[in-house]
């Protein structure tokens, strides 16, 4: 079998309903898609009466907002500018208004964590790329890049923004210049400043308090510390008591705590200017829940965990995100839970198999009484679409809350199968996957199969006359096998074909992916199993396969080349117009392709339909994180 040379193609990408799309061609596509844009990597303000305001308004991942010490400016990172490149700088004013760059990250960042110096004039930007980080001291304003040459982690400004300390190693503190040089060293694991730059520094049941010059003024026994919001004061967690010290390290108070022998270190804070309460700690042994301490009478109680979620800069106020009807809610109150007020309600997202707020760096916007964040869903579930060949009509036929991909439309256009799991990516982590069927709008869905954990049925396809249904099933402990099904229900049949999941009915012939010897080949065999014969040596990282309506068998690879099998023909080998592609079916007449592919530019995977020459793109959705399109 040879190949023809690679087509060089160009293209104009069509938006939705531009262009007329042969009547030949009417049928619906179906696929799969997150939303993962509207879900995730947008930066929002959220006001006392509710009003939500876009900051970022991009559909590119805008990420880890912070909001400057005045409360007037946002910074973030977003890859908006060069995808590929990695994240670059941005600050917006909180009214969302004065978006602009901020020059200075290098590429080949892949995450970061920004922090304003106490008086708005430098971002420290903790930047991580595949296999290393460092610290860059960016200037909103303009203004000489510092790159300290180290990943400190726990960084923290001096009160006064003349120095920025973090833990460069597993037990030395080090304090940096605005120009990266080092302006003193100490030992310690943990540190937390102080108004009248004083810093306290943890380590080796040791604390200690040094000025800001690193001079050492007191060191004495502890582990967990708080500073209270003056600074005049420091509650130490010593042994089996709790004391209490001046700035200088003098001791004012010791108070013993409840319980047998010492509680293990944990987060602490102040609540006002005379209790202490001390955060859960989870040990072998036990858990350690709240502890409130009152500073006055030695009274202990139990406390809850909102103590220690984020603050107002006065300290008054925190911001969770209680479940709320389905969703979460942005809930502002005092710590003890008292004049809680929800500003408004958020999705939630799987991860790990925990359903949480899609919220990450909730935040006070300074004393405004509004909060910032960036909403966030690692692993948002997909579900599924269908949309007309011009563009028009896009509808959602399934809800949100569980995984659905992989759908096809049955021959007469009545039904469709597809695949379903309760978790999605890595929440999963050995949770099955079932197939399913469902009337064409996505009503009435009924399982065909039933697996325990650990097992996977996919890749769903019906034969030529909508009877049965071929799908790949696998397991944790056992390669993958193809079986067929009444469509109506019943037991599976095995074909007694191992592949690797990847599988299409065609009209006259099924097609798979078979890994064997160290390579993989894609072969055909007749619709009970038999008469399998190898067609393609060079199958390697195949991601979709598709039968055209007179046989014509194509598969994909992510990188867009396209392999068109026919029998008794040479192959033919096609380069689509995208940097990647992760799915492809062709049209009811065999004229053109339908795939899910992420131009270049663009901040997520669309639905794209072009001839099976590679040209004539025409665009269909936009910014909706797409996948498993089917045009049948």
């Amino acid at each position: 079998m040879r190949f023809v040379t690679a087509l060089a193609v160009g293209f104009a990408i069509v938006a939705g309903g531009a262009a007329r799309v042969p009547a030949a061609s009417q049928r619906p596509i179906l696929f799969a898609a997150t939303q993962a844009p509207a879900l995730s990597g947008e930066i929002y303000r959220v006001d006392p009466d509710g009003r939500r305001v876009d900051l970022s308004r991009s559909p590119f991942a805008d990420t880890k907002p912070a909001v400057s010490p005045d409360g007037r400016r946002v910074a973030f990172l977003s890859d908006r500018v060069a995808p590929g490149r990695g994240p670059r700088a941005f600050v917006v004013g909180i009214d969302g208004r004065r978006l602009k760059p901020v020059d200075g990250l290098p590429a080949g960042v892949e995450e970061g964590r920004l922090l304003w110096s106490p008086d708005g004039a430098i971002l420290a930007v903790e930047a991580y790329g595949l296999t290393s980080g460092d610290v860059y001291l960016l200037r909103p304003n303009g203004g000489r890049v510092v790159r300290l040459g180290v990943a400190p982690l726990s960084l923290a400004w001096s009160p006064d923004s003349r120095l920025l300390a973090g833990v460069v190693r597993s037990n030395v503190v080090q304090a940096f210049t605005l120009t990266g040089a080092t302006a003193w060293r100490a030992p310690g694991r943990s540190l937390a400043w102080a108004a009248g730059s004083r810093i306290a520094i943890s380590g080796s049941n040791v604390v200690s308090i040094r000025d800001e010059d690193g001079r050492l003024l007191a060191r004495f026994p502890g582990s967990a510390f708080a500073w209270s919001s003056p600074g005049d004061r420091l509650a130490v967690l010593a042994g089996d008591g709790l004391d209490v010290r001046d700035r200088d390290g003098r001791l004012l108070t010791r108070l013993g705590l409840p319980g047998p022998g010492g509680r293990p270190a944990g987060s602490m804070v102040w609540d006002g200017a005379s209790r202490v309460v001390l955060g859960p700690v989870e040990t072998a042994s036990r858990t350690w829940t709240p502890l409130g301490v009152d500073l006055r009478t030695g009274r202990t109680w139990r406390a809850r965990e909102r103590y220690f979620a984020q603050r107002s800069p006065d300290g008054r106020l925190v911001v969770d995100t209680p479940k709320a009807a389905g969703r979460f809610a942005l809930r502002v109150s005092g710590p003890d839970g008292a004049h809680a007020r929800t500003y408004g309600r958020v999705p939630g997202c799987f991860d790990d198999r925990s359903f949480a707020a899609a919220v990450d760096s909730l935040q006070f916007a300074g004393d405004t009484g509004s909060l910032v964040y960036a909403s966030s869903c690692a692993e948002p579930f997909s579900n599924l679409y269908e949309i007309r060949p011009d563009g028009s009509g896009l509808r959602r036929l399934t809800e949100v809350r569980a995984e659905r991909r992989q759908p096809r439309l049955s021959p007469d256009g009545t039904r469709i199968v597809y695949t379903r799991s309760q978790y999605t990516g890595l929440s999963c982590k050995g949770c099955p996957s079932t197939i399913w069927v469902a009337k064409a709008d996505g009503s009435h869905a009924r399982a065909l199969t039933r697996r325990p954990d650990c097992s996977f049925d996919g890749f769903p396809t019906w034969s030529p006359g909508g009877q049965q249904v071929l799908f790949a099933r696998s397991s944790c402990s056992s390669p993958g096998g193809l079986l067929t099904m009444p469509a109506a229900g019943g037991a599976p049949r095995s074909l007694r074909l191992f592949g690797s999941g990847l599988a299409a009915w065609g009209p006259s012939r099924i097609a798979y992916i078979r890994y064997a010897g160290g390579r993989s080949a894609l072969w055909t065999a007749r619709p009970d199993g038999g008469d399998a014969r190898e067609v393609a040596a060079d199958a390697a990282n195949v991601v979709s396969l598709a039968w055209s309506g007179d046989g014509r068998l194509a598969y994909l690879r992510p990188n867009g080349r396209v392999v068109i099998v026919q029998e008794r023909a040479p192959a033919r080998r096609i380069s689509l117009p995208f940097p990647r592609v992760d799915g492809l079916d062709w049209s009811p007449d065999g004229t053109r392709f339908v795939v899910s592919a992420r131009a270049r530019g663009s901040a997520t995977s669309d639905l794209y339909t072009l001839r099976t020459d590679g040209r004539d793109v025409r665009r269909l959705t936009r910014n909706l994180a797409t996948f498993d399109p089917s045009w049948r």
